[in-house]
């Protein structure tokens, strides 16, 4: 047996909607389909066994490799080195339920850059880490979308000026350990945007 569904927000036609086809089994949902647009294009489109996750994130460096200078401080060398770059990460899930599809979407970026100082040689130092996220703002969705009824959907939006890690790192081939030893971050801005 299958049932399909087509909705478009309330409201919103021009915005977004969904095309949901579930597969039933006598147990419930077996599968089926959720296809998501917005303003005209589609945004995911998946076949779904019950539940199903999928997410990527990259992470770039302005510099390959990260510049560096070791300076010599009596018999000690001391290396400085660091890098800015940006990052994004898309975390998509859904899951079937009886007559119903529920769909949670998570998009972010970034700027970032961190600089260390050590001691020691390749391989085997100890260093102390700065790491600076800026700007890291998400964008998150929610449809709940069910062969009966008017779907529902949500969006909301985060921004977090600044965030401040201080790491202690200690390398001694091949094993790394690192501890944080101070973290801050500023009061983060969020809004239902609906």
């Amino acid at each position: 047996m299958q049932a399909s569904s087509q909705r478009t927000l309330v409201g919103f036609k021009n915005v977004g909607g969904t095309y949901f086809t579930p597969k039933y089994s006598y147990s419930g949902v077996s599968s089926g389909s959720l296809k998501a647009f917005a303003a005209g294009y589609t945004v995911w489109t998946q076949s779904l066994a019950n539940y199903y996750s999928y997410s990527k994130s990259v992470s770039l460096n302005l510099f390959t490799p990260s510049p560096s200078i070791t300076v010599w401080v009596g018999p000690v060398p001391v290396t400085v080195k660091g890098n800015v770059g940006f990052g994004g990460s898309l975390t998509i899930s859904g899951r079937l339920l009886p007559g119903q599809a529920t769909m949670n979407g998570n998009a972010a970026c970034w700027a970032n850059g961190w600089a260390s100082a050590g001691i020691g040689v390749s391989g085997y130092s100890i260093s102390i880490v700065l790491k600076l996220s800026f700007g890291r703002q998400d964008v998150l969705l929610k449809f709940d979308v069910k062969c009966f009824g008017e779907p529902t959907a949500s969006m909301s939006y985060w921004l977090n000026a600044v965030a401040l890690k201080i790491k202690l790192k200690l390398e001694a081939w091949p094993f790394e350990w690192t501890k944080t030893l101070a973290s801050w971050s500023s009061s983060p801005y969020s809004k239902v945007l609906f």
